[in-house]
């Protein structure tokens, strides 16, 4: 029977997490599950996404021969990363979220991410007290991004009312604490600086999941 790799997101952004791991690994079989019916996940009621969540992935694990699945939403990873590691403690999981740490916080680095996140995410409250640390979230630019069909006027006008504010604190780094994100850097750049250097860990995950695999003795 065929194993998949199941990548799971709220949207369209995923799917950068997925070219990663079609890089590293490319011989195995992937589903990609886009969430489109009940995006933005950004600023819903946690137990209304509890609920979500909790039900289209068992309905997935059942239903498909899953070897590994893996959280492409930041939002999911900073709620639940605890309880889905418990409640599907069969399947290896393995979750997207934002990158952050003490070399990247020797500069100045923005994080924007959606508002679910920004309240509680362990990586970022971890790391609240930098001085070089700002913070930047948002409700429902995700579902903006998957519906705009390419045309980011609108996205940069949202862009250019909340990130204005940061263009005179010498931001150097921007983590992209949404992967629906990945979409926008040129905006971004163009509010903020061209200098900008962003971080996500989609490269991260794909090498993750392939040593996960190699220990589990189940790479394709």
């Amino acid at each position: 029977m065929t194993e998949y790799i199941l990548i799971f997101d709220s949207g369209s952004g995923g799917k950068f997490v997925l070219n990663e791991l079609k890089k590293v690994l490319p011989h195995e079989n992937y589903i990609f599950f886009c969430d489109e019916k009940n995006c933005p996940y950004g600023n819903k009621k946690i137990k209304t996404l509890k609920s979500i969540v909790s039900k289209t992935l068992e309905n997935l694990l059942k239903t498909n021969n899953i070897k590994l699945l893996i959280i492409a939403c930041n939002t999911i990873s900073s709620l639940f990363k605890d309880y889905l590691s418990l409640h599907f403690s069969n399947c290896p999981i393995l979750f997207v979220e934002p990158e952050l740490n003490e070399k990247i916080l020797e500069n100045k680095t923005l994080v924007i991410a959606t508002s679910n996140t920004i309240k509680h995410s362990k990586i970022i409250h971890f790391y609240k007290g930098s001085p070089n640390l700002f913070l930047q979230g948002f409700g429902n630019l995700a579902i903006k991004i998957d519906k705009c069909n390419g045309d980011f006027g609108e996205i940069k006008s949202i862009l250019t009312t909340q990130l204005s504010k940061f263009k005179n604190c010498k931001i150097k780094n921007v983590v992209l604490g949404c992967t629906h994100y990945n979409f926008i850097k040129k905006e971004i750049k163009e509010v903020l600086s061209n200098e900008i250097i962003f971080y996500e860990n989609s490269k991260k995950i794909a090498r993750k999941a392939k040593s996960t695999l190699k220990k589990m003795n189940r790479l394709n």
